[in-house]
């Protein structure tokens, strides 16, 4: 079963929201009727997108965090340079 979003300015564009059923545990996000996720939710957490991940607001960065629990910013400088710090 799913939800149906229809974008309010053309009713071409849709997206399926729905769990997978049957065995599989996944909340799927497909666009305009493919069946092939564009991103997935597991109920343990685990997420998969189809395209990149982008984090564009200016001073923000990605929080990693380890097996142990110690969490690492992630952030790229306008030089392109990378650097990690514990939080």
């Amino acid at each position: 079963s799913a939800l149906r979003v229809i974008d309010n300015t053309s009713a071409s564009s849709f997206w399926d929201i729905g769990a997978t059923g049957g065995s599989s545990t996944e909340l799927r996000f497909c666009h305009n009727g493919n069946t092939t996720p564009k991103i997935s939710f597991t109920h343990l957490g685990g997420a998969t997108f189809a395209g990149d991940v982008s984090i564009q607001t200016e001073g923000k960065g990605l929080v990693l965090k380890s097996p142990n629990g110690t969490e690492y910013k992630i952030t790229v400088a306008n030089d392109g340079t990378i650097t990690s710090t514990a939080v």
